[in-house]
């Protein structure tokens, strides 16, 4: 897993003067098995190989250091997941990597700093997500993020529960099926604490319920009210069901809350941009919001790239026409993918950004495929 002290780490890593660090992603194009060192080598090597043209040839035996150090820290045993991501210096001890289980399209990239957006592009666009499979009696509880579930707890009975006889008078069957209704909702009452826990522990930012039919009907009576905006659904497995299938259905739910909390998210941001409330839409405002400080969520077509300029004195960006800071003076240096310098700062600076795909992608290029939901 990814944690904020690893981002803390990455967003603070500057190679010394005159060094670069070398960014990879590699993606294995499978989501089952482990690759072995014979494999990794070979997919780390054409990713390098690709981006040899885009470097200075004086940059050239130094990238050739970086990726043997990657290869040989590689070495150490097969790797499971889909998608590996390493970054490594060319001198020194400096060396992350991470494998997932998610696909994070292949790249390199040879810089300053290590290249993050698209790590941060996969950590926004995969929620974490609590999945609950209950019945009357128990329970199963998982959390689901970047592709891998994990379960938090195995099947439990807290008590057991008598159900009605199917004999005798009305009076024998009545107390006896009033009791099961009072165990049963006690149950649902202690399977909804044990999801308010984990909730206020930032283990979910997303909840699907599920069970036989009745099940999440009845858990979601009893939930804290808090919780029941983060529902994204329902899913109708047994208890018994393996994690993969649990794992199967969520994935299938969480792509189409995606693309609807998308699409409502740029008609929120038409709207919003064109009265001034929080809101702009197109670079140079976003830019300007960005220079100010206000970005709360960067939002910008999947795949736009854009070239950009910084100002080498106060770190102001600009797009790409802009040779001299129109706040201090200073001159600019070219930026290769401004996207990404944006999305850095606003995540270093506890703000969001999400890229958007298919239909909200093309009503958002409308609005010049990119703006920003703002703080003040």
């Amino acid at each position: 897993m990814i944690s904020a002290r690893d981002l803390d780490f990455l967003f603070s890593w500057r190679a010394p003067e005159c060094q670069s660090i070398l960014s990879l992603y590699v993606d294995r194009k499978a989501a089952v098995g482990s690759w072995s060192p014979a494999e990794l080598q070979t997919a780390v090597k054409g990713v390098v190989k690709d981006l040899e043209p885009r470097i200075d040839d004086a940059d050239r035996p130094l990238l050739a250091v970086a990726t043997e150090k990657v290869l040989a820290l590689l070495e150490n045993g097969p790797r499971a997941g889909r998608s590996l991501v390493v970054f490594a210096d060319v001198g020194g001890d400096g060396f992350w990597e991470r494998t997932l289980m998610i696909p994070v399209p292949s790249q390199a990239r040879w810089g300053p700093t290590p290249s993050l957006r698209p790590l941060l592009e996969v950590l926004e666009e995969y929620e974490r997500y609590g999945v609950v499979l209950t019945d009357r009696t128990r329970a199963r509880l998982f959390t689901i993020f970047l592709g891998e579930i994990e379960e938090e707890r195995d099947a439990f009975n807290p008590e057991p529960v008598r159900h009605a006889a199917s004999t005798g008078t009305d009076q024998a069957r009545t107390d006896p099926q009033r009791r099961s209704e009072a165990h049963s909702h006690h149950h649902f009452k202690r399977v909804a604490a044990m999801l308010d826990a984990m909730e206020r522990q930032r283990r979910f930012d997303r909840l699907i319920l599920g069970g036989p039919p009745d099940a999440p009907h009845q858990l979601r009576r009893v939930l804290p009210k808090r919780l029941v905006p983060r529902i994204g659904g329902t899913i109708n497995l047994p208890l018994e069901a393996g994690a993969p299938e649990v794992l199967r259905e969520t994935l299938a739910i969480e792509r189409d809350l995606q693309r609807t909390r998308q699409s409502e998210a740029i008609a929120e941001l038409e709207t919003a941009s064109a009265k001034d409330r929080k809101a702009v839409a197109g670079l140079e405002p976003t830019l300007e919001a960005l220079r100010e400080g206000r970005v709360l969520k960067l939002l910008y077509s999947d795949g736009l790239s854009l070239r950009g300029r910084q100002c080498e004195s106060c770190g102001t960006l600009f797009d790409d026409s802009v040779t001299s800071c129109r706040y201090c003076g200073g001159k600019t240096h070219p930026i290769e993918d401004l996207i990404e310098t944006m999305a850095e700062t606003i995540a270093e600076s506890g703000g969001r950004l999400e890229p958007v795909h298919e239909a909200a992608a093309e009503r958002l290029g409308e609005l010049g495929g990119i703006g920003a939901f703002l703080r003040f």
